[in-house]
């Protein structure tokens, strides 16, 4: 077995793409023995449970991901903040999503900052919907 670790150890150095994926999988496919060397990584959240997309809605224009992010962090672990753009005009088009680690902050969140007024605007802040198939995506 002391090859097998080595082997293993080697194999999840060697390529970047598994050492970055595969670390705890693989350490978890090996029950009672441990891998030299090799750290187990968790996610920011994977413990605290599922992540949670929210819609904001009736930004003013001159709101930056960087501002939402700031507003956003003061109730939990934001993973991505993204100002949806018009693709004809390339002026923001009043809405964005942000994405929290988890669905507690997430809750936390729409909770305390849906109506609140951000930069002259009272936001609309709920769970996002997913995307249904109704219409088709555009580029």
């Amino acid at each position: 077995t002391a090859d097998t670790h080595s082997i293993v150890r080697l194999f999840i150095i060697s390529c970047p793409i598994i050492s970055k994926i595969n670390k705890l999988s693989l350490e978890e496919n090996l029950p009672g023995k441990s891998l030299p060397g090799v750290k187990a990584r968790f996610k920011r959240g994977s413990k605290k449970g599922k992540k949670m997309n929210i819609y904001v809605g009736n930004l003013p224009q001159e709101a930056t991901e960087e501002g939402l992010r700031e507003l956003f962090a003061s109730k939990g672990d934001v993973k991505t903040v993204k100002i949806i753009m018009d693709h004809a005009t390339g002026q923001p088009r009043g809405f964005a999503f942000v994405e929290m680690f988890t669905k507690n902050d997430g809750v936390k969140a729409i909770s305390s900052l849906n109506g609140v007024e951000f930069l002259g605007n009272q936001l609309k802040v709920n769970e996002a919907k997913p995307r249904t198939n109704d219409r088709p995506r555009r580029f």
